[in-house]
C-alpha cells in the first residue's frame, strides 16, 4: 500500500469509525452498510442489503454470481459501543495507533477487505468467484444473520474473517476458538422469617442459586481448557427474610464439545437437587455457540500460508482465542476457516481498544496477495 492509499484508508477509516454503531443507533449500522454498498458498486461488483430479521440489514457484495464461490470474506459492522460514545471519544490518531470506538472490532478489517480487493486486476478478479458479507449483529450473538451465513458458507471453499490479528512483532491470526454455553436461571422458593427458617418451611433461592454456582464453577479444568463465570447475580429483599427470588446469569466456555456435553449433563443434575429442595428454576437465557476447531483443510490452508507469508518476508502465526466470532458457527459449514486476517490491534469492548497503524499497509496487502496467489 502506496502513502496516497494508506492516507485515503485512514480517511475513510476516521469516516466509519465516527459512525455510532451499536444495536441503539440502526442507522449508523445502515450508514455503514451504505458506506460498502457505495465503493463495492464502483469496482462494478453486484451488491445487495439482505433483510435477515436485525436491526439492520446485511451487506453482501460479489464480483459476480455463482452457485459457489472460492472465498467468502466476511465481518461485522455494529460495535459494542452505544450511541454517543462517538462524541466522547472520536477516531484520533496517537503516536502509532489509531483509537475510538470499533477502530480494531472491526471496522479496520471491513475497510482492509475493500481495500484489498479494490487492488486486484482484472485477471485476478476473473479467475475467483468472491462474496463478501458484512453482518449487523455479530456484537449480539448473530441471532438473526446466522442462518444467512451459514447457507453462504456451504457454497465455499475458504472463509477468511477479518476480526483484528493480535498486536505483535508478528501478526497472530486464529483457527481454533472455545466454544460457550451462556444462561441465565431465575431460582424461586418460599419467604419465610429468617429466625424461623427451621420450622416455617421456608426455602432459599440464593441458598439453592449458591449451590449450582458452587457445582458449575466445578467444571473450570486448566487441563482441558474449560472455564466458568457467573457473571450476575440477584436475589432477597433483607437479610431477616429468605430469599424467594433470585437469578444469575453466567458462562460456560469450552474447546471439547464433550464438555459442553458435561456441562448439560450437570445442568440436568441440578434441576433435580432444585426439585427435592423445593426450589423452582426456570431458565429464561440459552445461548450455545459451538467451538472453532481447525480441519485439516485449514491446517493445510496455513501452511500455505505460513509459506505465502515467508516469500513476503513476513511471518504468520496462529493462536486459540477464548473469544467468540463468527467464525464460531461457520467453520462448521466450510471446509477452511481463518479468523484474525484484519490489520492486527487489542483492546476490544474497552476505552484502551486501537489499531496498529503500522500494520494496515502490510496485512492489507497479504490479504489480496492471498486471492492473487489462488488466483494463480
Amino acid at each position: 500500500m502506496d502513502k496516497a492509499t494508506y492516507d485515503l484508508y485512514l480517511k475513510d477509516l476516521e469516516a466509519l469509525v465516527n459512525i455510532d454503531s451499536a444495536q441503539d443507533a440502526p442507522e449508523g449500522i445502515r450508514a455503514v452498510a451504505s458506506f460498502f454498498d457505495r465503493r463495492f458498486s464502483a469496482l462494478g461488483w453486484k451488491t445487495s442489503m439482505v433483510d435477515v430479521g436485525a436491526v439492520a440489514p446485511c451487506f453482501v457484495a460479489v464480483n459476480r454470481e455463482a452457485q459457489h464461490y472460492d472465498f467468502l470474506i466476511t465481518g461485522h459492522m455494529d460495535t459494542v459501543f452505544p450511541k454517543g460514545t462517538v462524541k466522547e471519544r472520536p477516531f484520533s490518531i496517537d503516536g502509532d495507533v489509531a483509537r475510538g470506538p470499533g477502530v480494531c472490532d472491526m471496522k479496520h478489517g471491513l475497510l482492509s477487505t475493500l481495500y484489498a480487493v479494490e487492488s486486484l486486476d482484472r485477471a485476478v478478479l476473473d479467475r475467483l468467484n468472491l462474496i463478501v458479507v458484512f453482518q449487523p449483529d455479530e456484537e449480539i450473538g448473530s441471532p438473526h444473520s446466522r442462518s444467512y451465513m451459514q447457507e453462504i458458507a456451504k457454497k465455499c471453499d475458504v472463509c477468511l474473517v477479518t476480526e483484528a490479528a493480535e498486536s505483535e512483532d508478528t501478526p497472530i491470526h486464529c483457527i481454533q476458538r472455545k466454544g460457550m454455553i451462556k444462561f441465565t436461571f431465575v431460582f424461586t422458593g418460599k419467604a419465610g422469617h429468617a429466625g424461623s427458617m427451621l420450622t416455617n418451611g421456608s426455602v432459599s433461592a440464593i441458598a439453592e442459586m449458591s449451590y449450582w454456582i458452587n457445582s458449575i464453577m466445578g467444571l473450570v479444568s486448566r487441563e482441558r481448557e474449560t472455564t466458568a463465570n457467573i457473571g450476575l447475580v440477584s436475589g432477597g429483599t433483607a437479610s431477616n427474610v429468605v430469599a424467594q427470588n433470585a437469578q444469575m446469569t453466567g458462562e460456560i466456555r469450552y474447546e471439547l464439545i464433550e464438555e459442553a456435553e458435561k456441562a448439560n449433563r450437570l445442568i440436568e443434575d441440578l434441576y433435580g437437587h432444585a426439585e427435592k429442595a423445593g426450589v423452582k428454576v426456570e431458565r429464561t437465557l440459552t445461548r450455545f455457540e459451538p467451538p472453532m476447531v481447525p480441519s485439516q483443510k485449514t491446517l493445510d490452508f496455513v501452511a500455505f500460508l505460513k509459506t505465502l507469508a515467508s516469500e513476503e518476508g513476513r511471518g504468520f502465526e496462529v493462536r486459540k482465542r477464548g473469544g467468540l466470532s463468527a467464525a464460531n458457527f461457520v467453520s462448521p459449514f466450510v471446509p477452511v476457516c481463518v479468523d484474525g486476517m484484519g490489520p492486527a490491534g487489542n483492546g476490544a469492548h474497552s476505552v484502551g481498544e486501537y489499531l496498529n497503524l503500522a500494520s494496515i499497509g502490510p496485512d492489507t496487502d497479504f490479504l489480496a496477495k492471498i486471492l492473487i496467489r489462488a488466483a494463480k
